[in-house]
């Protein structure tokens, strides 16, 4: 089943058990979408990265430049409206995203202008809004990149 068609189904299915299962299909398509976007940009991304705060992102990036995006997947307003953490990860990050489907409503998202919009059809992520530029502080910035390097390093090692 592709993307697309799950989107269909998540409206049309009101039974809750399949609908679980139908967000949890979403996030994960969402979850490959994203790195892709970034390393078409030439960006090294790493998914399930956890911050110096314990806290874990859904995915981070980092470019040639040392220019760092933390992206979250939000697969429903339910999921968006119950996630407290998110404001935690914009002093980890030059830019912060959040990562949604095509039938997401992105006007909830409106007001918090302090995050940009990915936004996918299932085959192609297209920003529909930038997210703010904040730079972090060198130390802080060579602080994360070390720790995702090491990161790596031991995934690529397991």
């Amino acid at each position: 089943m592709d993307l697309q068609g799950s989107l269909s189904c998540l409206t049309l299915q009101p039974h809750r058990k399949i609908s679980k299962l139908l967000i949890i299909f979403l996030q994960k398509e969402l979850r490959k979408l994203s790195p892709v976007f970034f390393q078409e940009m030439g960006d090294a991304t790493l998914s399930e990265f956890t911050l110096k705060t314990g806290r874990r992102v859904d995915l981070i990036a980092l470019s040639r430049s040392q220019h760092i995006t933390i992206v979250e997947v939000k697969s429903s307003l339910t999921d968006f409206s119950s996630d407290k953490k998110w404001q935690n990860y914009l002093d980890w990050a030059d830019q912060f995203y959040f990562a949604v489907a095509e039938n997401f409503p992105v006007e909830r998202l409106a007001d918090e202008m302090r995050c940009g919009i990915l936004i996918t059809d299932g085959f192609d992520t297209h920003i529909l809004r930038e997210a703010p530029l904040r730079k972090l502080p060198t130390q802080r910035r060579t602080h994360l990149i070390r720790r995702l390097a090491f990161a790596a390093m031991t995934r690529l090692s397991a």
